[in-house]
């Protein structure tokens, strides 16, 4: 994504006051997670995405285990003007198909408020909050170049509409080739005395041009969801939080969770043929009384894609999975939290396209836990936490080149998670 020159434009604006510093509210917000494995759990990264386990915790391990840091310095000019700055740090990758970078701006954009509107421009990321034990933005994230309005109180809702672009270049049988997507968005939240509904509508169309001018297509997708959260319900004397989500998506998207597993595997995307759809559905939340919490996970996702090349016959690349993840934690010292973890992935549907590399995928994992929570807090972080655990797939076969053909693994995994806000 191009962004120097907003950069210079973004940032000569937010500091064009800078004499007049006592107007400036400056707050520096720091996310980091990361992590070490002793031993091979099967969730490592490979140089080949096709060689990547898609196992039930491949999304926490991914985005866990691999070291991430997040800087955004928050500046606020009196109650109508913000503007953000950050960066990621360190090997940071949020999808499976991403480039690593060591470091790369994230944030750049300006926003204006005004009473219930509110009106951005920049580069940001788009996204809604990550779900607890997989840190995985399922309902939202996309990262745009562009801007978008917010209307608060709009009758019994508020209103969100963005458009943005993201570009991409790749080697196409010798030529560059450049994918230029147009992104519209539109959300809708309906706030409830202690939730919200939450609706997500994304349209795409993306254009490829290769520079010897040969090539010139264009293809699309959407996705449409609606989420529904409560908090604060009491059960037992704990506090129980509950999100429930419902998503699909159809045709060719860029960078998204909702992106078909096997859609583009070897095949073109432009092609007149060419389809794909993913459905999603989610239940996830937790309960915490005064020293116990309990959370959980549940994933169904149906993939499907087409072959327009006519090898596979019947269209048969289709997945359908049921992912499922319980973490109960008590906590024993002021500081510490015990717990253990169970997850298991079902594989309830498997056509003859899926790759070599997933086939047969179902698998289990269970691991026991410490937490050392820095501020006291049980719950929160900053944490560090150790597992111990074993995993165990269905089938016994070999996940990476390097391997051994296997079916189980024990593993060790140290991970710090620090939120500064």
């Amino acid at each position: 994504m191009k962004t120097s020159f907003l950069a210079v434009a973004l940032t000569g604006l937010a500091f064009s006051g800078i004499a007049s510093a006592q107007a400036w509210d400056f707050t520096p917000h720091i996310y980091a997670r990361g992590g070490y494995t002793l031993s091979s759990d099967f969730t490592q990264r490979s140089t080949n995405r096709e060689a990547f386990n898609m196992g039930p915790w491949s999304t926490e391990s991914n985005m866990i285990a691999d070291p991430l840091t997040e800087v955004t310095l928050e500046a606020k000019y009196g109650e109508e003007f913000r503007y953000f700055y950050g960066f990621d740090v360190e090997n940071n990758q949020r999808f499976v198909t991403d480039e690593r970078k060591q470091l790369s701006e994230r944030t750049n954009y300006l926003e204006f408020m005004r009473g219930d509107f509110s009106l951005w421009f920049g580069s940001r990321p788009y996204r809604s909050d990550a779900e607890y034990l997989t840190r995985a933005y399922t309902f939202d994230e996309k990262n745009l170049y562009g801007g978008g309005v917010r209307f608060e109180r709009l009758g019994p809702v508020n209103v969100e509409f963005a458009y943005g672009t993201y570009d991409t270049s790749y080697d196409l049988g010798g030529a560059t080739a450049t994918e230029l997507t147009n992104i519209f968005i539109n959300k809708l939240e309906h706030p409830l005395d202690n939730g919200v509904i939450k609706t997500n509508l994304e349209v795409q169309q993306t254009k490829r041009q290769v520079a010897n001018g040969v090539d010139d297509n264009s293809t699309s997708g959407y996705m449409a969801g609606v989420s529904y959260k409560r908090w604060g319900d009491k059960l037992l004397e704990g506090n129980l939080y509950n999100q429930f989500i419902l998503h699909y998506s159809s045709g060719y998207l860029q960078r998204h969770y909702m992106v078909p597993l096997f859609s583009v595997t070897g095949f073109d995307k432009f092609a007149d043929d060419w389809e794909a759809s993913k459905l999603l559905l989610q239940w996830n939340g937790d309960w915490k009384a005064e020293k116990f919490g309990l959370y959980w996970a549940m994933f169904y996702a149906a993939n499907d894609g087409k072959d327009p090349t006519g090898a596979i016959e019947e269209s048969e690349l289709k997945w359908q999975t049921l992912d499922a993840f319980v973490r109960p934690q008590y906590g024993i010292l002021p500081n510490v939290t015990v717990g253990a973890e169970y997850a298991r992935r079902a594989v309830l549907k498997e056509g003859a396209g899926v790759p070599a590399w997933a086939a047969n995928g179902g698998a289990w994992r269970w691991a026991g836990m410490v937490n050392y929570n820095i501020d006291s807090s049980y719950f929160n972080n900053p944490v560090i936490s150790l597992f111990v655990g074993e995993v165990h797939h269905d089938e016994v076969k070999t996940y990476f080149a390097s391997d051994s053909a296997k079916s189980n693994t024990h593993f060790v995994r140290l991970n710090y998670e620090i939120n500064i806000n």
